[in-house]
């Protein structure tokens, strides 16, 4: 199961709706806030975090570090428009614009799901 943090609502549902096509249980939140109060529903089940790091309440690496807590072994991944000179080597980093082929490889970096990927090319404004 994936949980998929970003607070631009287009962005969150372009993404989520791809990865649910490709098999996945989605699990979109639209704030970091929702997204800890769903961790607290599903921690057993989720195996990914894709988070972008630009949200109110919270950034996300400050988010990750939170679910990293309590799910050491979760897979993290960090969407931005930033540039990052250090991230946490534990954390994939994917910068905005990205393709929907790229976050499927990231996704399936440490996921025994193989997943057919699809020449579809989407750009987050």
């Amino acid at each position: 199961m994936i949980l998929f943090v970003d607070d631009d609502e287009e962005i969150l549902g372009l993404y989520s709706s791809f990865l649910k096509q490709q098999g996945y249980r989605v699990l979109p939140c639209s704030s970091p806030i929702q997204a800890l109060g769903v961790f607290q529903q599903h921690q057993s089940n989720i195996r990914t975090v894709i988070s972008d790091y630009c949200m109110p309440e919270m950034n996300g690496l400050e988010l990750m570090r939170m679910l990293q807590s309590h799910t050491p072994s979760i897979q993290k991944i960090m969407i931005t428009g930033y540039c990052f000179d250090e991230i946490p080597t534990n954390i994939s980093l994917i910068q905005k614009p990205f393709s929907i082929r790229h976050l499927l490889q990231v996704v399936n970096e440490r996921d025994e799901k193989s997943i057919p990927v699809k020449d579809g090319y989407f750009q987050v404004a």
